[in-house]
Order: C-alpha cells, then structure tokens, then sequence
C-alpha cells in the first residue's frame, strides 16, 4: 500500500520542513479535575481514553478510499452518580487528487454512543460532508467545505473553511476548523503546540421522571510537547484548561442552557506518524 500511495499523484509534503507527517493512529488518556455547574450537583467527565485510526484501503493514481475507527470510553458524573459512556465510531472517506494544486473528497463519519446506565438513553450521530484544499503554495493551503452534523434526527449543516500556513521550516500556523493551532519544532525534535480542541458528550439522562440533562459540550485549551520515542512513535503530554461548558436541562420539555465551571486537565498520548 505505502508504494501504491508513492506510485500515485497525490501530494501530501507541505514544505521543506522539519515536521513529522500527521498521525494516523493514536492512544490517548485525559485526566479531568471536578468540573461543575453553579449548584455544584452535576459534573462531567472525570477521565476519558481515547483511540483512533485511519488507513488507506484502496489508491489509484489519482482517488483513494480511507477508512478508520475511534474509540472511547467517559467516565462522568451526574448527580453524584457516576457511570460510563463508550463511543465507537467508523470513518469512510474517498479523496481525489485532479491537479498538484487541487485535493478534494467527501466523508461519513457514524458515530455510536452507548451510555451504560439503565436510566440514559442510547444513540448515533452522523457526521458527513465534502472538503476540499487548495495549494497556494508548498507552504500555504487553504480549505473550504460543507459539514452536516445529525443526531437522533435533527441535523444541521456549518461551513468549513481555513488556512495552514508553514511560517518556516519549524513554525506552523493551522486555522483549520475547530483545531485552531500553532506549532514549533525545536532542532532536538521536540515539537510545541499550543491550542484549541472541541469536546462533546452526548447524553440523556433522567435526573427525575420530567427532567432531562444531555448534550455536555466543552473546549480544551492546552499546551502539548511531543517527542519521536521509537521509530515513527510519538509520545505527548498536554496540560490545559477545560472551558466553555455547559449543558441542556430539560424541565417539562422547557430547555435551560446550563454553564459548568472551568477546570485543569492533561493528557497523555502516542501517535503513530509515517515517514
């Protein structure tokens, strides 16, 4: 497969840089402090694992088919009652390469949420879209798309557009959408990033016989260091803040947009990267 993707015109060097290339597999464990609302009865996760992977499956010499798995498993908290949510997800993915400057595709990510308590209900999301980047350079690319985000049956659709742009052979500025961030790689490899990731926890559970709580959604904002540990594996530890949270209580089918309080995390990750 690897002499497959070498044989076919696909473009993936950005620039003469240092930078490893993007991981396509990876561990991750996030260890949170107590996060809470204002009345300090209901918190979200204490610590979640995560894993993806994605993986070409067939390449011509101008198309090719992806496919991936995630994996991940929450542990949170709700009413002093803790309990678990497993997540699986599929990816399929097809991208066409129809000039050196143009890369284009389309993608269906379906996710599946199972709550593991007796009182919160299960569900699938689907996340699916076209995305398309263009090479302004080899050191600047810009990306435009169309995303639609459904779960249990409402849908709705955000546009996708963003820039990343290699400042230097060891700086790196990338406003794709929703990972804003900016990367340094020092000459002992070391790399340094700063920036944003989006989180969400989709859940509904039943508090009382007319009250629902679902929909955690939060951001982390943190500063990673990662380092090259074995050939092609990287190990990374991050340590940010937590931010942005809230969720939905539903009372009565009435909704109240509820904020939860900031708080530290960190993680822990190895990706692998090919060369």
């Amino acid at each position: 497969m690897l002499q497959d993707i070498q044989d076919s015109d696909f473009v993936f060097s950005r620039s003469d840089n240092h930078f490893p290339f993007f991981p396509i597999a990876s561990l991750q464990y996030t260890q949170y402090s107590e996060e809470n609302n204002a009345s300090k009865d209901i918190s979200d996760q204490d610590y979640s694992f995560d894993q993806f992977m994605i993986l070409p499956a067939w390449v011509a010499k101008k198309n090719m088919i992806l496919v991936g798995e995630t994996l991940s498993s929450r542990r949170i908290e709700l009413n002093d009652e803790r309990f678990t949510q497993n997540k699986l997800g599929v990816i399929l993915a097809w991208v066409q390469q129809p000039t050196p400057q143009w890369q284009w595709g389309a993608f269906s990510y379906i996710q599946y949420y199972n709550n593991g308590h007796s009182q919160v209900s299960n569900n699938t999301e689907t996340l699916s879209g076209a995305i398309a980047r263009y090479s302004h350079s080899p050191n600047l690319h810009s990306w435009y798309g169309l995303v639609y985000d459904s779960n249990a049956g409402d849908g709705y659709f955000l546009p996708y557009i963003g820039v990343d742009w290699m400042i230097n052979s060891r700086w790196m500025l990338s406003f794709i959408p929703p990972w804003p961030s900016i990367s340094y790689i020092s000459t002992s490899g070391w790399i340094t990033k700063l920036g944003i990731v989006p989180g969400q926890t989709r859940s509904t559970y039943s508090a009382t016989e007319n009250v629902l709580i679902d929909d955690f959604s939060y951001w982390n904002m943190g500063l990673n260091v990662e380092k090259e540990i074995k050939h092609n594996i990287w190990a990374g530890v991050t340590i940010g803040y937590s931010g942005f949270g809230k969720f939905t209580l539903t009372d009565d089918q009435l909704e109240h947009e509820n904020d939860l309080d900031s708080t530290p995390f960190f993680k822990l990750s190895f990706n692998f990267r090919p060369n």
